[in-house]
């Protein structure tokens, strides 16, 4: 199967300041905050299926090139970031 594989370092210093102070685990804040980012990304609600691609409710990690190509999950990288940024800004 093709498949996409990207590296890329995020600063998530405030996000650990966030689970410090507020003594949520920095593993739930980081899901939250990869959830928030996939939902914002259409590519990420299809699955292929026997050649098709169909729509669904669960969210894929896996950047499979019948999905989305690579700007599809960089963009998703970006947000993911941009909503680490957000949770970290509203806490202080």
């Amino acid at each position: 199967m093709p498949m996409v594989t990207l590296v890329k370092n995020f600063d998530v210093t405030r996000l650990v300041k966030v689970s410090k102070k507020s003594g949520l685990k920095f593993t739930v804040l980081l899901c939250w905050c990869i959830g928030k980012a996939a939902s914002q990304v259409e590519e990420f609600f299809t699955l292929p299926v026997d050649g098709k691609l169909y729509r669904y409710d669960k969210i894929s990690f896996q950047f499979h090139h019948v999905q989305m190509d690579g700007g599809h999950a960089a963009r998703f990288l970006q947000r993911l970031q941009d909503e680490i940024n957000e949770i970290t800004a509203c806490a202080y």
